[in-house]
């Protein structure tokens, strides 16, 4: 085990901003053949990437210093976040430090556990793995893109987002990160949708706050139900399907278990003569 790597691991295990993978699952991962270390020609080492019978270097094997300086002097870093496609050998983020202020968040997004791997026991990311303003996701699956952004961008704005492709990776994982796209797109337009809907909402939500306030004060509080209820069952009455199919049910089930109804069921309940003992409206 070389120190490089032992010295990554280390730094990583007390990363809270890495994810989406424990550092125990990538200690005991198997690099596959796929992905191999490989001596440059300048002795710098590589990452040679393999399908079939072709071969890509993930990185320079001339240069990969001066190629990954030379990706990092045109970033261009988004006022909010900047998201990377493309972790690789990682020549062209270990600088990365150099070119972020206080407010620089970055998200790193590399698909390959195994070239992530292999990227930590070519270079030292010390310096990356103990900033607060960079995040990794490292991961091949985009899911759990959108929370990772959501936490990222500060609430009632909209963001500006610059994305930074690192090209050798992202030309072997073109699908995934299309799909990174995508998912970026899709939360960028629920961004936009809430911000509508506060904006179109506001006024309303305001006036019935101080609407509702005296009713509020007067309100017994939920610690009256404290004990109510003991040991008896509750069905949860949701509008749909399953309420029109078992709604004759419901008559039997009353005072025989509690019935909490959201407010979308009521008048479907009220209509049939039932009567739940509980009503959830937001």
């Amino acid at each position: 085990m070389s120190e490089t790597y032992k010295r990554n691991i280390e730094t990583l295990s007390n990363f809270k901003h890495y994810g989406v993978h424990g550092v125990e699952t990538l200690k005991n991962i198997e690099i596959n053949n796929k992905f191999r270390i490989v001596d440059g020609k300048n002795g710098h080492k590589c990452i040679e990437y393999t399908e079939g019978s072709k071969s890509i270097n993930i990185n320079s094997c001339y240069d990969p210093v001066r190629e990954g300086e030379k990706w990092l002097k045109g970033l261009d870093i988004g006022e909010d976040l900047t998201i990377i496609f493309g972790f690789g050998a990682g020549y062209h983020l270990i600088d990365l430090d150099k070119i972020l202020d206080k407010d620089s968040k970055v998200l790193i997004i590399e698909p390959s556990i195994e070239c992530f791997k292999c990227a930590l026991y070519i270079n030292d990311f010390t310096k990356i793995f103990t900033n607060d303003n960079v995040f990794l996701y490292i991961a091949n699956d985009v899911s759990n893109l959108k929370y990772i952004l959501y936490g990222l961008i500060q609430e009632g704005v909209y963001p500006d987002i610059k994305i930074a492709e690192f090209i050798p990776v992202e030309r072997v994982h073109r699908q995934f990160f299309n799909d990174v796209r995508r998912e970026i797109l899709e939360f960028l337009n629920n961004v936009v949708l809430n911000l509508n809907t506060i904006q179109f909402f506001s006024k309303m939500w305001t006036e019935n706050f101080f609407r509702n306030l005296v009713y509020t004060i007067k309100s017994p509080g939920i610690s009256k139900l404290f004990n109510r209820f003991h040991k008896m069952p509750l069905i949860i009455i949701s509008a749909g399907p399953s309420l029109d199919k078992n709604i004759e049910l419901l008559k039997d089930a009353k005072g025989k278990a509690v019935l909490l109804c959201v407010g979308t069921a009521l008048k479907a309940l009220l209509k049939k003569g039932i009567e739940p003992d509980l009503v959830i409206s937001i």
